[in-house]
């Protein structure tokens, strides 16, 4: 297996992300350029999504990557990265996770731990998980302009 190249920080991409989602700031140390755009955060990670070509229509792909604010693993095999392949269904609205690989280390570096249990099976995203809203990014891409009112409209709330 390949060890993934260092990702190397573009302000322009930060600011692009930040642009998009207002008050969005990488965690300390995790490393993120323009091929990985933000996805999600919460109390225990931040993830990143990357589409991956893919021929067959209907079909999509992705990395997910989860950067882990504390070690998920042993203290003799850390686990602070991993990223997932997942495979879409946009016709379906099924996915699959195809494999995972956990990294020691932020940024996908460090030793690694890949899964060979091979794909899972199809199934639905449950609501308002990684998985459904990797979905909606990558069967149902938003507009840069559905974003900025997105994120205008959540400013202005209560």
């Amino acid at each position: 297996m390949r060890r993934v190249a260092l990702l190397v920080v573009l302000s322009t991409s930060l600011a692009a992300c930040a642009g998009i989602l207002p008050g969005y700031q990488p965690m300390r140390g995790v490393l993120v350029d323009e091929h990985w755009q933000f996805l999600t955060e919460d109390n225990e990670r931040q993830v990143f999504i990357q589409q991956i070509p893919i021929e067959e229509p209907g079909r999509k792909a992705a990395y997910v990557r989860f950067e882990e604010r504390e070690n998920r693993g042993s203290t003799n095999e850390p686990m602070l990265s991993a990223r997932s392949v997942f495979d879409f269904n946009c016709r379906t609205g099924q996915f699959r996770t195809v494999s995972t690989t956990y990294y020691a280390t932020q940024n996908m570096k460090g030793s690694y731990t890949p899964t060979d249990r091979g794909p899972s099976r199809w199934v639905q995203p449950d609501t308002n998980s990684i998985a459904s809203k990797a979905f909606e990014a990558i069967c149902q891409p938003r507009r840069p302009d559905q974003n900025r009112a997105e994120a205008q409209r959540s400013s202005e709330a209560p």
